[in-house]
């Protein structure tokens, strides 16, 4: 449905080098001492003991916007500048910027042909309509021609464990209503340089696994809301995605060091006008469901001992 809804609207520079941000410079205001329980939300007190839950909440809601609390060295790549060429080109408006992972980050071959993979397929669709028509006739039959093309990029993670991007995208063709845009993450292992299958990273034996991780994405959103706002945000969710259903379209998930980024998209949880929200849901709240025996059981492990990165947002934990 999500990919018909997005055909549909159609048819009617970088995020920057993210470098070094401190978390304690990162979205700090959004608390909350209330967690959800399904569809209701009760005090934190009669039903977690552990720590205070403290909230980041929505990181940004805009691929315009930088990813906060993000650590990657400025030396582990490069912004390279894309301009297709093609026919009729000036009627086509092109902002295409992606990063170039540098030779000595293990993977980075794999990473490049990935992210110039999901560019060149980006351009082949927006150029396609020539397949069909040309500016003249289209501003004869329709009165007016033009196609945009914006592609962003975020690092999630650069690290010794995981090679984690965002690959964000806007289009827009005249006459429609409005520009319609979507992420697709790359998870790389860097082990092996193969895929990083986010699933693995969880316990699927675990009944409790789907519904622990959708409460903390519910927990996120909720973060700076009453308990009123959270409800009436869960009525218009239901039902809410899982982690499972994000993965299919048109939603993206990172992996950091912090926990697992989920990139909505913009229709996923509320409306267009509210944005394509992006929160982070740290290992401290998904630790109890993750598989310690796994396939990445060595990058939870690494993570875990990076207690410098701990703050009250993302508490320290064990693996």
């Amino acid at each position: 449905m999500r990919k018909l809804i997005l055909l549909l609207l159609l048819v009617s520079c970088s995020s920057g080098a993210l470098q070094n941000e401190e978390p304690s410079n990162a979205t700090e205001t959004p608390t909350s001492t209330t967690i959800i329980n399904d569809t209701t939300t009760t005090t934190f007190s009669s039903i977690q003991e552990k720590v205070t839950r403290t909230y980041r909440g929505v990181l940004r809601s805009s691929m315009y916007q930088n990813i906060p609390i993000v650590y990657t060295s400025v030396e582990s790549f490069e912004q390279k500048k894309i301009e297709p060429e093609h026919e009729y080109l000036e009627y086509f408006f092109y902002d295409i910027r992606i990063p170039v992972i540098n030779d000595a980050v293990a993977c980075s071959d794999v990473v490049n042909r990935k992210i110039e993979t999901i560019v060149s397929r980006l351009v082949a669709e927006k150029k396609s309509i020539l397949n069909s028509t040309n500016p003249m006739e289209a501003e004869e039959e329709w009165g007016g021609f033009g196609e945009y093309l914006t592609i962003k990029y975020d690092i999630v993670e650069i690290s010794d464990d995981v090679i984690s991007i965002f690959i964000s995208n806007e289009t827009y063709s005249w006459g429609a209503a409005h520009f319609v845009s979507y992420t697709e993450p790359i998870n790389i292992s860097v082990n092996d340089c193969t895929d990083l299958d986010v699933f693995q990273l969880f316990d699927t034996s675990n009944d409790e696994y789907q519904k622990t991780i959708t409460l903390e994405m519910q927990n996120q959103i909720c973060a700076v809301l009453t308990a009123e706002e959270c409800s009436d945000l869960l009525k218009f969710t239901q039902p809410f995605p899982s982690l499972e259903d994000l993965t299919k379209c048109c939603s993206a998930i990172g992996i950091s060091r912090f926990g697992i980024f989920v990139q909505f998209w913009e229709y996923e949880i509320s409306s267009f006008s509210e944005g394509s929200e992006l929160i982070l849901v740290p290992w401290y709240y998904l630790s109890e469901v993750i598989d310690r025996n796994g396939s990445y059981s060595e990058i939870l492990e690494s993570f875990s001992k990076q207690t410098w990165i701990n703050s009250v947002f993302e508490p320290e934990w064990n693996f």
